[in-house]
């Protein structure tokens, strides 16, 4: 990459303007430490279409009140397909509305046209994966890390603890900062309690919960049911088909059901429920189900490639390895990984800020500067 690269940017919503600030408008010239220029020359988002800052100096930027108020100079062309060239690094950070078909025709022109792409949208990632590993030399052109975890960056992380699959004995993700902001709200240790309705306004605030789909509607039930039967069945994917699977698994055979009722019993348990999910080899599995998985609320299950793969509102007293992951406050990811029979090669542990706008955008700088071989 040269030493000032053009970059890009696909989505201006929450990630994509913390994006922006961070790269742009820092104090601290992080551009400079990407190698890229100080301003984007490629903008997408619904509302203008195709554009890049008419603006020369960042000060004049700086002075705004708000990041939408940026001044806009049209590209004069319908699609990317149009552009004579594209940015030698694009940050996809569309919000995940749909299956990801939007995010993933960006993600392929960018890639077939020679750039390198960043994304944090999982939706591309959990139907595409096959696609998008051959279309990207296995991810050598395509970072994902922000996909699953957020800030944590734990896929990589997972990988090295799992590199010798068959002495994985169970592996348990917290992949939801938003539950578990709302839930250890409502159930802080130590701390003073808050309502449900007051735990979900202060997830959705501070930029934890992904919108809610076209035509459902407005209300806490909906964000929990959204984020447990659609954010983490695409993260689930995306974990065990990075981390663990040879032939990947499809996102929509770990979809559960959680209806009102069921969500209110989690709310009123908070104090011992966390969405967790466990992987479990076949070696070892026998060792490892017991009558827990009975009590399980918005269950699923499935089985795959040897590996056993169960979710849900787990009783987090029931396995002494829950206990790590069940205590994250705030809008943390975590993961525990047992290695070798009776864990007697060691128990892993990995947590990190899961959600939000900031940790999501360093985690994608992150993978910019490995896949352009940057070390600041």
């Amino acid at each position: 990459m040269s030493k000032e690269g053009t970059w890009g940017l696909i989505g201006y919503g929450n990630i994509g303007k913390e994006t922006f600030r961070q790269v742009s408008l820092s104090e601290r010239k992080v551009y400079q430490r990407l190698g890229v220029m100080v301003l984007p020359s490629l903008m997408v988002n619904q509302k203008d279409g195709i554009w890049r800052p008419a603006i020369e100096h960042v000060s004049e930027i700086q002075q705004l009140e708000n990041l939408d108020d940026i001044p806009k100079e049209p590209l004069g062309v319908a699609s990317l397909e149009d552009l004579d060239e594209i940015p030698e690094i694009t940050f996809v950070t569309i919000p995940s509305y749909d299956d990801g078909e939007i995010a993933y025709d960006y993600i392929c022109h960018l890639l077939e046209r020679g750039g390198r792409v960043v994304t944090a949208e999982k939706g591309a990632m959990a139907n595409f994966f096959t696609s998008l590993k051959e279309k990207s030399g296995n991810f050598a052109n395509l970072g994902i890390n922000a996909t699953v975890g957020g800030g944590t960056g734990m896929l990589e992380h997972a990988k090295l603890r799992c590199w010798d699959r068959q002495n994985v004995t169970q592996v348990h993700l917290a992949l939801n900062g938003t539950l578990a902001s709302i839930l250890s709200t409502i159930a802080p240790p130590g701390g003073t309690p808050r309502s449900f309705g007051e735990a979900v306004k202060e997830a959705r605030k501070m930029g934890y919960a992904d919108p809610l789909k076209r035509g459902v509607i407005q209300n806490p039930l909906n964000v929990v049911r959204e984020e447990a039967t659609g954010d983490i069945p695409k993260k689930t994917a995306i974990f065990f088909n990075t981390v663990l699977a040879d032939k990947p698994i499809n996102w929509r055979d770990l979809v559960g059901e959680l209806n009102d009722t069921e969500i209110r019993k989690v709310i009123e348990e908070a104090n011992e429920r966390r969405f967790i999910v466990s992987m479990y080899h076949e070696r070892f599995i026998s060792e490892h189900i017991g009558p827990e998985d009975d009590e399980i609320i918005g269950k699923f299950e499935h089985f795959h490639e040897g590996w056993h793969i169960v979710g849900g509102f787990r009783n987090t007293m029931r396995n002494p390895l829950f206990h790590n992951i069940a205590n994250l406050t705030g809008p943390d990811n975590g993961f525990v990984i047992g290695i070798g029979p009776d864990q007697e090669d060691g128990t892993y542990k990995y947590s990190g800020p899961g959600a939000g706008p900031s940790p999501t955008v360093n985690t994608m700088l992150d993978d910019h500067l490995k896949m352009a071989g940057i070390r600041p």
